[in-house]
């Protein structure tokens, strides 16, 4: 590990290190690399996002901007005809109720297994309904 990034005590920064911090993420999108610039390493600087929710915000916002960007550069390329995958990542994310994958699986319990069946992508289910559902009810209407 270089001097540069060896950790500090406590996770606290000064205003004219975190403006550097937020202003070399807004270029880079690249935590690593606006850590180093301030001299820090990235996991201090993930202790001060989780204790600090200005910060928080902040780093928010600018991920939410790097992410607009990208977004058009992608939507840019598709109609050029450029680059799939990228376009079917972003209607998958985008359009997640007509492209996304068709059933969530969330678990709360390890014995209790909670589905998620969406109106949009499970014909089961009326119009206008999102439904959870048990994983016996699931079995009992994929046997139908």
């Amino acid at each position: 590990m270089s001097k540069a990034l060896k950790p500090r005590q406590g996770t606290a920064i000064t205003a004219k290190e975190r403006k550097k911090f937020l202003e070399v993420l807004r270029t880079t999108f690249n935590v690593s690399k606006a850590a180093e610039a301030i001299g820090r390493n990235r996991t201090s600087l993930y202790k001060l996002r989780q204790s600090d929710p200005e910060f928080a915000a902040a780093w928010d916002e600018i991920v939410e901007q790097c992410l607009d960007a990208v977004e058009q550069v992608v939507f840019e390329n598709a109609l050029a005809g450029k680059q799939p995958v990228n376009n079917i990542f972003l209607l998958r994310h985008r359009r997640a109720h007509i492209y996304g994958e068709k059933v969530t699986v969330e678990q709360d319990h390890p014995r209790e297994v909670v589905v998620v069946l969406h109106r949009a992508t499970d014909p089961r289910l009326g119009p206008g309904r999102d439904d959870v559902v048990d994983a016996e009810k699931v079995e009992s209407v994929d046997k139908e």
